[in-house]
């Protein structure tokens, strides 16, 4: 997976930065106006998009490994047992997608002269499509942190979704506090998802 990632790193990057020094080149050589870089800049922004697209059909896919493929409503029931570090996810069912929402906890840190309160939270949405026994996935991860101290009083809040890779601790089924990477989750799920007929697919939009 990591592999995959830095893939599509290399090719958006590639797509964002090769282009415009050979179109500055060839504006001093050919002498061309201004409003041709212009152009060029406003045809690569909405090139970004299918470009996203591509990465994430093409890059991101995981393909079933074999051709006899389960019900939907039977892998619904796989997914939703998955754990990992034996912490299991909370399952709930949208009505276009399945939510994993991942137990956390808030850690907390206080010395002489601040406290400090960081949260995370990870969640996982999928779709599914029966007629192409395929399952697109999306990560979402939501932090804050609050910093109470001599100085004042901050707050900041962050969100990323798309492939988002993080660690964090969660607490196991005996309450026992593990480090959690979102990564151990991707495995267990292509695994599953690619064991039993389908196949798997990131969702970037």
């Amino acid at each position: 997976m990591i592999g995959k990632f830095f893939i599509s790193f290399l090719v958006i990057c590639s797509y964002m930065l090769i282009p415009f020094p050979i179109a500055l080149a060839m504006r001093e050589i050919f002498f061309l106006p201004d409003s041709y870089i212009i152009g060029l800049v406003i045809a690569f922004v909405i090139g970004f998009i299918p470009l996203m697209l591509f990465v994430s059909s093409k890059v991101f896919l995981f393909p079933a490994k074999h051709s006899q493929s389960i019900s939907k409503t039977e892998l619904v029931k796989q997914i939703s047992n998955l754990k990992v570090k034996d912490c299991l996810f909370t399952v709930e069912q949208r009505d276009d997608c399945l939510v994993l929402t991942s137990p956390y906890m808030d850690a907390k840190f206080i010395s002489l002269f601040k406290a400090q309160k960081i949260s995370k939270s990870y969640y996982m949405k999928l779709w599914f499509d029966e007629s192409k026994h395929r399952v697109r996935f999306k990560d979402h991860l939501v932090s804050s942190s609050a910093v109470l101290g001599v100085g004042g009083f901050s707050f900041n809040m962050s969100a990323q979704t798309g492939y988002v890779t993080s660690q964090i601790f969660l607490l196991d089924s005996s309450a026992k506090l593990v480090r959690f990477s979102n990564a151990e989750l991707h495995k267990a799920l292509i695994e599953v998802v690619t064991a039993n007929g389908w196949d798997l697919n990131l969702k970037m939009i």
